[in-house]
């Protein structure tokens, strides 16, 4: 597990630098040439190999915490069911507010209720600060 995790943050770390350079390219070139419309087109994929890094990551994380029942995603959120009874979604979203961080309090949808969350993948540091405060 130890290598796996490893082996994403290496992952992660290469995107970021490609993205970095692909936008310095981006401002290298003038808006509407095809230079910079393959070098947007590279960010744009770019953060899209994040997202999904992030998407399996995060739901690896909590799929083994036995505080959450965590959704397979499919797109840029997850669904998590809150499995300790003493705490509502109501509750988390608080706390995460007051950390300057957004989940989505899902008590109010359909079908779900008061211990159901989701929330959107963000960038690698700030999903982690977000899963800290869950999982904590």
């Amino acid at each position: 597990r130890e290598e796996e995790t490893q082996k994403r943050k290496a992952t992660l770390d290469k995107l970021k630098k490609e993205k970095e350079e692909a936008e310095k390219a981006m401002q290298n070139r003038e808006k509407g040439t095809e230079l910079y419309a393959l070098a947007e087109e590279k960010v744009q994929n770019i953060d899209s190999e994040i997202i999904k890094a992030e998407r399996e990551r995060m739901y690896e994380l909590f799929n083994s915490s036995s505080r959450f029942k965590a959704y397979k995603p499919q797109g840029n959120f997850m669904l998590l069911k809150i499995l300790d009874k003493d705490i509502k979604s109501g509750q988390l979203f608080d706390k995460c507010i007051r950390k300057g961080l957004m989940i989505r309090d899902c008590s109010t949808f359909p079908y779900l209720g008061e211990n159901y969350i989701r929330f959107c993948f963000m960038n690698p540091d700030e999903d982690s600060r977000l899963s800290e405060i869950l999982l904590g």
